[in-house]
């Protein structure tokens, strides 16, 4: 059998590997997630655009209301 010392380094050891992983599929995955909030509100805003102008409003006052969207309004309430 193992020490425990031996034990303790190699639960040591996995855990940092395990946290290194962890940290890599973060900075993986954070651009193509930032990529997908902007083209959510990109999307909302566009659409919100293109129904204000439908219904009969100048689209000068609609890109302007347009571009009072926050992103709570885009994700739901």
């Amino acid at each position: 059998m193992k020490s425990n010392s031996v034990k303790d380094f190699m639960r040591a050891a996995f855990r940092i590997a395990k946290f290194v992983v962890k940290i890599l599929l973060f900075l993986i995955l954070l651009p193509l997630i930032l990529i997908w909030i902007a083209a959510r509100v990109w999307l909302h805003r566009f659409v919100l655009k293109k129904q204000l102008v439908k219904s009969g409003m100048p689209k000068k006052q609609a890109r302007q209301l347009a571009k009072q969207v926050k992103l709570k309004n885009v994700f739901g309430k």
